[in-house]
């Protein structure tokens, strides 16, 4: 439906003007005579539909349900808009939605809850929009009915749900998904037939011992490229399968993971690797030194991860990295070819000092957000071939700056 809704008259004037009208030229007339205020347009839209329109169509027109002049609440034109579908099941909620510069419906307003709850079927005509927020107020869990807003390309859930419908998987434009649901008892397996989808964030807080019910073979997802596993209840990932299109992947307060997938150390294309309070997690695969995209890497709140080889926190492109204080970084002798690191941590900077000898082709070095320098007992001057620093917010750091000129490509 094209209709500019700030320039009514005109808009009016031209559509009045047809020979033959489109179902969307009626829709348009009729979005009209609910946005003006103009006695003489109101009539006149009212004879055209009367004469041109469906009976359901007139109907509708007939609720009292008014839409603002200007932009308006969100909430206030989704509900007359739903009023309408509700009397004309043909009436195209999402695309007349769209007119009034909104690109996402959020289902979260009491009273439009009320009303879909009653009227499922109207969550059919939100075709047309391309991100939806659903939070908590289904009363008999997610409608099957959203897997036939197949124009959407952002969907996130949030709410106290147990199950999400299988019809999940016809949303094949799907590029965004966040399931945020607290009672949630399986991961569907439709969502391997997302293939547009780009970004998987999955957050399940369980109130129940039994773990996760998930599909375990991701790979189909060729177009994935961030994957967030938060607060699920989940023991083991090794068998999980991960498309190689991968760029990021995190994994975060999940308190009974003991093993990563496998399948990480074959993501050729990863770029960071996160992982968050996990406390029963022993090990992490060396074979992630291979990884030649990776960045960053984030290693926090894993108390049982000891130790950790150099080889893998210098990964070959590494230029950031956070790790926990207790970690002992083991040195394995390995000359590194990372050309520039970010550093945050004091001990991280100590390690690279210390082992200078190793980082002979480290150029561009990055220091931020130092407070505590006191265990810091050498100066930049071990890293002789640096030729640029960057440094912010660092205190009491004279240690390093004392005999920089020795650096003499600086």
């Amino acid at each position: 439906m094209t209709l500019d809704i700030h320039n009514i008259e005109i808009e009016f004037n031209r559509l009045k003007l047809q020979k033959q009208y489109t179902s969307d030229d009626l829709y348009a007339l009729f979005i009209i005579g609910k946005i003006s205020r103009d006695k003489t347009i109101i009539s006149e839209v009212t004879e055209l539909l009367q004469q041109f329109g469906t009976e359901a169509m007139n109907q509708a027109f007939k609720t009292r349900n008014k839409l603002p002049q200007q932009d308006g609440d969100r909430n206030k034109i989704l509900n007359s808009l739903i009023s309408y579908a509700i009397k004309d099941a043909c009436f195209p909620v999402g695309e007349a939605y769209k007119l009034f510069d909104f690109i996402e419906i959020r289902l979260g307003d009491e009273e439009i809850l009320k009303k879909l709850n009653k009227n499922l079927s109207v969550i059919t005509q939100f075709n047309g929009i391309t991100h939806m927020h659903i939070y908590e107020g289904f009363t008999n869990g997610i409608p099957a009915e959203i897997g036939e807003i197949t124009s959407l390309t952002n969907l996130e859930i949030e709410g106290d749900y147990t199950h999400l419908p299988d019809t999940i998987g016809n949303l094949v434009q799907l590029e965004e998904l966040e399931i945020d649901c607290e009672g949630l008892q399986e991961i569907p397996a439709c969502i391997v037939k997302l293939s547009a989808l780009k970004e998987l964030d999955i957050m399940v807080d369980s109130k129940t011992e039994e773990p996760i019910k998930m599909p375990f073979n991701l790979s189909t997802l060729k177009q994935l490229e961030n994957l967030t596993f938060y607060k699920i209840n989940v023991e083991n990932l090794t068998e999980l399968q991960l498309p190689e299109s991968l760029k990021k992947i995190g994994f975060y307060r999940l308190p009974k993971l003991k093993a990563l997938p496998q399948a990480i150390t074959q993501l050729k294309n990863l770029e960071r690797l996160e992982v968050y309070n996990c406390p029963l997690l022993e090990t992490i695969p060396d074979e992630i030194s291979e990884l030649e995209q990776l960045t960053y890497i984030r290693l926090q709140a894993v108390p049982l991860i000891k130790q950790i080889k150099d080889t893998i926190i210098f990964a070959p492109n590494i230029t950031s990295l956070t790790l926990d204080d207790i970690i002992e970084i083991t040195t394995t002798q390995t000359y590194f070819k990372n050309t520039e690191l970010s550093i945050r941590d004091t001990r991280m900077l100590n390690y690279v000092l210390t082992h200078a000898k190793y980082f002979s082709n480290l150029r561009f070095l990055s220091l931020s957000n130092f407070s505590d320098f006191e265990s810091v007992k050498v100066g930049l001057e071990q890293l002789t071939n640096l030729e640029e620093i960057s440094a912010n917010s660092l205190h009491n750091i004279d240690v390093l700056w004392k005999n920089l000129a020795v650096c003499k490509h600086l």
